[in-house]
């Protein structure tokens, strides 16, 4: 007996790798997820390289936190110390909220990359 589109749970990809050909992670994803059904899939991370392929999906660009840009330069040490203190390196609820919108996951995957993203992805899992 095949499995049915309906079948399949609503996936939310909210992670720092999305499913794109240009990264190897993300690659990975890519081609874990070629033949989902698009409107039960929705990608949720960082704008897409222009030169990669993506899946039939709805993909949302969510921007990282304000101090984000810290982990480029020699303060990256410090700025992980603050992160898992909790004292800076989140995203905003508000900005989680607006990139998932309305999409109802029945699950939640998020590559373990960065810990704003993995955080935004547990708010999600707990509110949805």
């Amino acid at each position: 007996m095949a499995c049915q589109p309906s079948d399949l749970p609503r996936l939310l990809v909210l992670s720092p790798a999305i499913p794109e050909t240009n990264f190897a992670g993300s690659l990975l994803l890519y081609r874990l997820l070629t033949g989902y059904p698009r409107e039960r899939l929705c990608c949720v991370g960082p704008a897409p390289h222009p030169k990669s392929q993506l899946l039939e999906a709805s993909y949302r660009t969510l921007r990282p936190g304000s101090f984000s840009r810290l982990k480029l330069t020699r303060a990256a040490k410090l700025t992980r110390s603050f992160e898992s203190l909790g004292l800076l390196g989140r995203i905003p609820p508000r900005a989680i909220w607006e990139a998932v919108g309305p999409f109802p996951p029945d699950v939640v995957l998020s590559v373990m990359e960065r810990l704003d993203y993995c955080e935004a992805a547990m708010a999600v899992s707990q509110k949805r």
